[in-house]
């Protein structure tokens, strides 16, 4: 079983990075790649949790792209650490979190809700998101679950919503392929595209450096990841999976599941990409 796809405290995760490797060990996940949005700061400490327990291990990370419809995320996996030009497009993005937290909070305010840094508790070295600040809402009492500061404010087209500032997708593929990574693109349903306009899109990403799509997500119907690996077959691209666990900020996911609890079976994730990383396709617990 693996899982290519989740989130730490190091981005919008509600765990630690030690905590998500051992919740994948204990959920009897053999593979898995940490891909927190925008920074690669929770790498070492999973890296090092995940080698003390013998777990298959992929350095990687999670990107925003600028798209008109849904949400464009870009997965780079095998990312250099070390890649400056890398490193400061990294710094350059958690400056725009810092600056939107506090566009958000200027809203929360003007709505009467008023919070302040200190009441995010986001960890030391990192920038805050998000699910920091419905959590603070949330233990002011100012929304009576985690849900709610979502579907009122902070989604979207919320009453507190900001945008943040992305790259183009091109510019997010080149800048995992020049770091040494292989983009994949996540969650293609999210991009809101019929079938064939899909499959269009992908061939033009594919063209400037796409190498994959994680056809199984916990967010897709069955029939759709079916679908999406017909795609991937058709454009010759890899077939990843992830199920983008968040911990208690997203409590409906699972570490290594996906709707109705399936499991992300290795056998479904393409040979090539476990070739690329020399990872095994033996992973543990990979029952149907």
């Amino acid at each position: 079983m693996v899982d290519l796809h989740c989130h730490s405290t190091a981005s919008d995760g509600s765990l630690s990075p030690e905590e998500v490797v051992q919740t994948a060990f204990e959920e009897g996940v053999g593979l898995m790649a940490l891909t927190d949005h925008d920074t690669l700061a929770g790498l070492p400490a999973a890296r090092a949790k995940a080698a003390a327990l013998g777990l298959d291990w992929i350095d990687g990370i999670e990107l925003s792209a600028k798209w008109d419809r849904g949400h464009f995320h870009l997965l780079g996996y095998g990312i250099n650490p070390q890649h400056r030009p890398f490193l400061a497009a990294l710094e350059h993005f958690q400056e725009g979190r810092r600056l939107r937290s506090t566009r958000i909070l200027e809203k929360l305010d003007q709505l009467g809700m008023p919070l302040t840094r200190q009441d995010l508790r986001v960890p030391p070295g990192q920038s805050p998101a998000r699910p920091h600040l419905a959590q603070a809402m949330l233990d002011r009492g100012y929304v009576t679950h985690l849900e709610q500061a979502f579907e009122l404010y902070l989604r979207q087209g919320g009453l507190a919503y900001v945008d943040k500032e992305t790259l183009t997708p091109q510019e997010a593929i080149q800048l995992v392929l020049e770091a040494g990574g292989l983009p994949v693109l996540a969650h293609p349903v999210s991009l809101y595209l019929k079938y064939a306009e899909l499959g269009e899109k992908l061939k033009q990403l594919k063209a400037i450096g796409l190498a994959g799509i994680e056809a199984y997500n916990s967010s897709h119907q069955a029939n759709q990841s079916h679908r999406l690996v017909r795609l991937a077959d058709e454009l010759g691209l890899l077939v990843t999976g992830g199920s983008d666990f968040h911990g208690k900020f997203k409590p409906q996911v699972r570490m290594g599941r996906l709707k109705k609890g399936r499991k992300i079976l290795s056998k479904w994730i393409s040979p090539d990409f476990f070739a690329t990383f020399g990872a095994t396709k033996d992973t543990r617990i990979d029952e149907g």
